[in-house]
């Protein structure tokens, strides 16, 4: 797995102007491909575009940039929609109109997202995920088409009302599908340490080829001449199995990455009037709508499966993180740190237990930490133990003798406190020992016999 699944993002990293100028060049083109891909799989210039991704790359590039910056990123993505639409065949005018208005929607888009979650998001919680599909996602296709709606027909340009299904689909699932990926890739440098193993590389390639493969005996031919009946249909969702445990492996930039690579699959195949969605015309650009509709469960969950798997590996480090300090710090103060389970009878040690006169022999029950103590203590101290576990005692001081390793004395103190679970019955006994002097260490004449 990822042991840093996102690095710092762009606002925390000290750049050049010029870089800053490079990068929003980078982005203005990126907008050009994307718009180019858009026409010329969703209808053909001059048409209504029946796949939109250009939205995705404008909202991907503003939300992972830092505000800082959003004025060199918007000049590059206003001049990549302005070329865009003149290559597309628009005129100077509707051009520099769905520029602006492209740029404009993006901006606020990404501010509602920065201002929801953060302004350095990742999506790897599930309330970021579903934060970012309502607002991000169907929000800005939505946004885009109301503007659209109020700012086109006093311009002289098309109305969007009656393409209003078209108009949002298309912009919800191409952000799902492109954001995603941006926002994953954006910050990625290759790494000796601290990325992905070559052991997740090798699990996890051999699922992306499975991927890509069933995804093209998904969708490659004719369904109807390939399958009998409603197997075709059955065997639709068989790519999602791959994404999914791929996901897991990879994390949230193989899970964005696959998710691309299916939906590029299965929208040219569509485009091409083959797979199972090719049947399903009822009017013009149905079927690739209704394919957008199976790309968008796949990104969805596959944006869910990642943030659960990042939620995780983050809760993990977190885990290991603290259990370092609190380590370190029980060793540097020269104490050990004991945990009964009172049911099992089972101790496990943490700090320095060689000061106990163990010498790396800790016991692991607790009548092998009994028979340490000395005959004369060994009583009271078990009589304070069982009270703990049975919950009559809270709170129990321990000072008494252990017989070391060496087979001398070491006088030692500390404590025992029974730590209760939910329903008032002791779930374990913890507390710390430290020796008062440990007997190898003073003149014959101190020590305990």
């Amino acid at each position: 797995m990822e042991a840093s699944l996102y690095a710092e993002r762009d606002g925390s990293r000290a750049t050049t102007a010029t870089s800053v100028v490079l990068r929003a060049a980078v982005a203005g083109i990126a907008y050009i491909v994307a718009l180019w891909v858009s026409y010329y799989y969703g209808g053909g210039f001059g048409q209504e575009a029946t796949i939109w991704l250009a939205s995705g790359v404008a909202i991907g590039v503003l939300a992972t940039a830092s505000t800082s910056r959003w004025l060199a990123y918007s000049i590059g993505l206003a001049i990549g929609a302005l070329v865009a639409n003149l290559i597309a065949g628009e005129g100077i005018v509707a051009s520099i109109v769905y520029a602006i208005e492209e740029v404009v929607v993006a901006l606020l888009i990404a501010w509602a997202l920065k201002r929801s979650l953060g302004e350095s998001f990742r999506l790897d919680r599930v309330r970021n995920v579903l934060v970012f599909v309502a607002v991000g996602a169907v929000g800005g296709a939505l946004l885009s088409w109301l503007v659209n709606l109020a700012v086109y027909p006093p311009l002289g340009l098309p109305s969007p009302l009656l393409a209003w299904r078209l108009w949002i689909v298309s912009g919800t699932v191409g952000t799902l599908i492109v954001t995603p990926l941006i926002l994953a890739w954006a910050d990625f440098r290759p790494k000796r340490s601290g990325g992905a193993t070559m052991a997740d590389f090798a699990w996890g390639a051999p699922l992306f080829v499975l991927l890509v493969l069933a995804t093209f005996f998904v969708f490659h031919g004719e369904t109807s001449d390939r399958f009998s009946g409603s197997v075709g249909f059955t065997i639709t969702y068989l790519p999602f199995v791959f994404l999914v445990l791929g996901g897991l492996i990879w994390g949230p930039r193989g899970a964005t990455l696959s998710t691309f690579v299916l939906a590029a699959i299965a929208v040219v195949y569509t485009v091409r009037a083959q797979g199972p969605f090719a049947g399903v015309e009822g009017f013009l650009g149905e079927a690739v709508l209704e394919v957008q509709g199976y790309v968008a469960a796949a990104a969805l969950m596959s944006l869910l499966v990642s943030a659960l798997t990042a939620s995780r590996q983050l809760a993990l480090r977190d885990a290991a993180n603290w259990k370092t300090r609190y380590e370190a710090a029980i060793v540097a103060s020269g104490q050990a740190l004991y945990e009964l389970d009172p049911a099992s009878g089972r101790l496990s040690w943490v700090g320095d237990t060689e000061r106990l006169g163990f010498a790396g022999q800790n016991p692991s029950t607790l009548a092998g930490y009994l028979e340490r103590v000395h005959s004369s203590d060994r009583e009271r101290v078990r009589s304070a133990f069982v009270a703990l576990a049975r919950g009559t005692l809270r709170h129990s001081p321990l000072a008494h003798r252990l017989r070391s390793a060496a087979g001398e004395d070491v006088q030692v103190e500390g404590d025992a406190n029974a730590i209760v679970d939910f329903d008032d019955s002791v779930h374990r006994i913890v507390g710390f020992l430290r020796p008062l002097h440990v007997a190898g260490e003073l003149p014959a004449e101190a020590r305990i016999t």
